[in-house]
């Protein structure tokens, strides 16, 4: 952003360079932190409170949701910055 600004860009063509990737990385991101932060919720309290049988089926929906949402939103985020991100940039640039 810094470099748009000091070569005299508005910071609105930075904006506009990040955010068709963006919009598809952030849900890719928090979903990855929710199931990271459940995954150490269930760990702990397996651990502490020593509840058997609530690992496997906790680790088989986050692969799911690893394999069915997360990954595929962040191909699609790759394939938004490699063609459609250029293609939008070099309309305001």
């Amino acid at each position: 952003g810094a470099y748009y600004v000091r070569s005299g860009s508005s910071l609105g063509v930075y904006l506009v360079g990040i955010l068709p990737h963006g919009i598809f990385e952030l849900p890719a991101l928090c979903l990855s932190l929710a199931a990271g932060l459940c995954l150490c919720q269930n760990i702990n309290r397996y651990i502490r409170k020593n509840e058997k049988g609530i690992m496997k089926p906790l680790l088989l929906n986050i692969l799911r949701v690893t394999g069915l949402v997360v990954i595929p939103l962040l191909v699609v985020a790759a394939i938004m910055e490699s063609y459609v991100t250029p293609a939008v940039m070099q309309l305001f640039v």
